[in-house]
């Protein structure tokens, strides 16, 4: 993937993630997911264009060099485990209220 592609994915990725956060919506959670488990395999093969000289044709072609960012992928994993807990979180307690057993009578 193109450096800059991959840049606009995560922060189309963290925009999920934010909006889901404060939305309470479940399927902005598994799209948030989703996306962030892309971006974990994504971040292993980023790649991004330099412009070398070719004196045989007498122009500058383009050269794909590919880079590998682990840590992106660290900050992905991150951002997958947290919504899968606040994904749980919002099913199970989808009103954002905790209630006691108590009777309230």
């Amino acid at each position: 993937m193109i450096l800059e592609v991959y840049l606009f994915f995560l922060v189309l990725t963290i925009g999920l993630f934010i909006t889901s956060f404060f939305t309470h919506q479940i399927l902005l959670w598994v799209l948030s997911i989703v996306a962030s488990g892309v971006m974990i395999v994504q971040s292993y093969s980023i790649e991004y264009y330099v412009y070398q000289y070719n004196a045989s044709i007498y122009l500058y072609s383009p050269v794909a060099v590919q880079l590998s960012y682990p840590y992106l992928s660290m900050f992905c994993i991150g951002l997958l485990g947290l919504g899968l807990v606040l994904l749980f979180y919002d099913i199970f307690n989808p009103s954002g209220i905790v209630h006691d057993n108590k009777n309230e009578n």
